[in-house]
């Protein structure tokens, strides 16, 4: 295993791209959930119309099923970012 005491000189920019902003991480997470709340609302608006934009108009289903999951995914992030910190 002598060539893994070399893996740092052969990646020397590893170490610093490694480095992580907790501050910027804590933007986007941010950023992340005003997202996802942004498209309920949107979702809810469409939802509330009488007439659908176009005939057999499947968006309001197809999204509510996106958002469901990427509610999903964003909280097991959410979950990771807390224990990280």
């Amino acid at each position: 295993f002598k060539d893994v005491l070399l893996l740092e000189e052969d990646l020397p920019h590893v170490r610093a791209a490694a480095k992580v902003c907790v501050d910027q991480l804590e933007k986007d997470v941010g950023a992340l959930r005003n997202g996802l709340r942004e498209v309920s609302r949107e979702l809810d608006y469409h939802a509330t119309l009488q007439v659908p934009a176009q005939p057999n108009d499947a968006f309001v289903p197809v999204m509510r099923e996106f958002h469901a999951h990427a509610v999903c995914s964003f909280t097991q992030l959410e979950d990771l970012f807390q224990v990280s910190n």
